[in-house]
């Protein structure tokens, strides 16, 4: 095995902090019944004070925000996630990754690090981005795109071997729920405003 197949050069983009950040938080956290519970709660008494004979604007008002925070959490979580990333130091973004088959070295400018396999407890991949895991929280964040297909297919298969196989994403009910949500308010908001012209 050659030694550009133990080395990954990573220049971190807003794009993979943010699939990252997502894909952690699919894979570690799903969804809770309770939350769901109480995203269900909230969609009830909005459709129920919408369809209660009150002034229309203040609803239509109200139902719309609700219809964004409903459709569009995904992306308002997505453009927090940018913000955060931007407000990370250049230098931060950019290091080297070295392994072997004891340990795992960070080479970068702002911070170097090494640990050996028994830190991480979890790990997970995409197409973009190899991510290390800690009590749910990120370690490391690798992306592939300047990375071998040699030097992958070496990460993934020390991994595998120290930790396991790799996190998939949870079973949840939250995208079905949003749309379903989105599509109710929506068409409730477009029957308040055509009745408030009416």
């Amino acid at each position: 095995m050659s030694d550009e197949a133990l080395q990954i050069p990573c220049a971190l983009e807003a794009g993979d902090y943010v699939e990252a950040s997502v894909e952690r938080q699919r894979r570690t956290e799903g969804d809770s019944l309770g939350r769901t519970a109480f995203r269900g709660l909230l969609l009830l008494a909005f459709v129920v004070t919408l369809w209660w004979p009150v002034a229309p604007g203040v609803w239509t008002a109200a139902a719309a925000a609700l219809l964004l925070l409903l459709v569009f959490a995904g992306p308002g979580q997505r453009a927090i996630l940018r913000l955060q990333f931007g407000s990370l130091a250049p230098p931060l973004r950019r290091y080297s990754i070295r392994w072997s088959d004891a340990r795992l070295e960070h080479d970068g400018e702002a911070a170097r690090h090494d640990y050996g396999w028994s830190v991480p407890d979890r790990w997970f991949e995409t197409d973009r981005i190899v991510v290390l895991l800690r009590g749910g929280s990120i370690l490391e964040m690798i992306p592939k795109r300047d990375a071998s297909a040699e030097a992958v297919a070496s990460l993934s298969s020390t991994l595998r071997a120290a930790l396991g196989e790799p996190v998939g994403p949870r079973a949840t009910g939250r995208d079905w729920l949003d749309l379903g949500a989105g599509v109710v308010v929506g068409a409730l908001v477009a029957w308040r405003m055509v009745e408030a012209l009416a």
